[in-house]
């Protein structure tokens, strides 16, 4: 079996393994509840747009939305620890004091 092009990963989230392709972990906030979202994208002009038209079943009843938070790596795995770090207890502290 051939393997992946180098910089290329199988699997779920293979989309995001491009070469020089920079990776957001990013953090929106309601307008209007008390609500905040940790995410991760390849796209994050895209990712928020979705968010604010309700495409999102996870946000939509939340919406309108605005960007606290918003941090590149060009690495998914770095991003990807960064994420979890900010859904974590001490993330949350973090992020309280933004």
């Amino acid at each position: 079996m051939a393997e992946p092009a180098r910089g290329w990963q199988v699997g779920r989230f293979s989309r995001l393994w491009r070469p020089r392709c920079m990776i957001y972990v990013y953090v929106i906030k309601s307008q209007n509840k008390k609500f905040r979202y940790v995410g991760i994208t390849d796209n994050i002009i895209r990712r928020i747009k979705e968010h604010n038209s309700g495409k999102n079943k996870s946000t939509a009843f939340f919406t309108p939305f605005d960007l606290v938070l918003k941090e590149e790596y060009a690495d998914y795995i770095e991003a990807r620890k960064r994420e979890k770090f900010l859904k974590s207890g001490q993330g949350r502290k973090f992020l309280d004091t933004l």
